[in-house]
Formats: structure tokens, C-alpha cells, sequence
């Protein structure tokens, strides 16, 4: 028998000792208390990421805005600003009506075009607009998608 073949007895050994040990055990129940408590001390531990969020693509749908042919997804509030992040969906031959800003916008086209009185946008390009301004009518042909940030209380421009 070599060292090695020593060591390997003398490690079979004790895990077998130590293995009766355990079972010469009744079991034991927890306190009921403990899951109270425990799950109290994890809550009181701030989350790894606290402050970060995640939205995944398939956890909220297209709600209607009441424009024909316009749709969005609330992506973000932020409390502290009262800005909303959405994205806007304008189908083909859909019409946004002019807003007045009570904030600053901010507006990424992301896909398609559109177009204001004053000139036509198209994918990639980034508009914005002061507190205090006011968009005019924005229509589409081929339709676009909209990343927007915003205050959602914008007041409409009646045509």
C-alpha cells in the first residue's frame, strides 16, 4: 500500500464516520419565527442593482393614444421631473396633432419619417423642442417609430 492509497483510506474513513454522525440525528425543525425573520433581513439589504430597472421588450403592449392610427409604450417616468419616456408608433397616413410643451421634448426618430410644416425628419435624426414651444401638426407617409421624453400633460393645439 503506497501513501497515497493511505490517504484515500483514511478520507473514505472519515466520510463514513461523518456520515453516521449525521444520521445519528433526529431532525429538527426551525423556529417559525426564522422565515419571518430572515425574510425581514433580506428586505432591509438594498437590492444588488438598486436604482437600475429593466423593462423587457414583450412585458408591456401598445396602449392607443385616441389619435387614429397612433400608438405608444410608456417606457419610463421619472417622479422627480414628471418627464415620461415612451415610444410612439405612427402607422402610415396617421397625423399627431401640434402640442404645446408645458417641458422640454425630446424626440429621436428611430424608424420611418415624419413631417412638420417646416421640414421632414427621418430615422436617426434627433428634434427637440424648449419649454414653452409649440409643434405643429406632425403627418407621416410611410409611418415611424418615436422615442420620445416628455411631459404626458402637453396640451393639445385644437385644428
Amino acid at each position: 500500500m503506497s501513501v497515497h492509497d493511505n490517504d484515500k483510506f483514511t478520507d473514505a474513513v472519515a466520510l463514513a464516520q461523518s456520515a453516521d454522525l449525521a444520521l445519528a440525528f433526529a431532525a429538527v425543525s426551525p423556529p417559525p419565527s426564522l422565515k419571518d425573520r430572515l425574510m425581514a433581513r433580506i428586505a432591509a439589504e438594498p437590492a444588488p442593482n438598486a436604482g437600475l430597472g429593466v423593462l423587457r421588450r414583450d412585458e408591456t403592449g401598445w396602449k392607443r393614444t385616441g389619435v387614429e392610427g397612433v400608438t405608444y409604450r410608456k417606457l419610463y417616468l421619472d417622479k422627480s421631473t414628471g418627464l415620461m419616456t415612451t415610444l410612439l408608433k405612427l402607422e402610415p397616413g396617421s397625423k399627431w396633432p401640434g402640442h404645446h410643451h408645458r417641458k422640454a421634448e425630446q424626440c429621436l426618430i428611430l424608424e420611418g419619417e415624419i413631417r412638420h410644416p417646416d421640414g421632414s425628419y427621418r430615422a436617426g435624426d434627433f428634434i427637440w423642442a424648449e419649454t414653452g414651444s409649440t409643434d405643429p401638426l406632425t403627418t407621416t407617409t410611410t409611418g415611424a417609430l418615436l422615442l420620445i421624453i416628455s411631459d404626458p400633460a402637453d396640451e393639445f393645439i385644437e385644428a
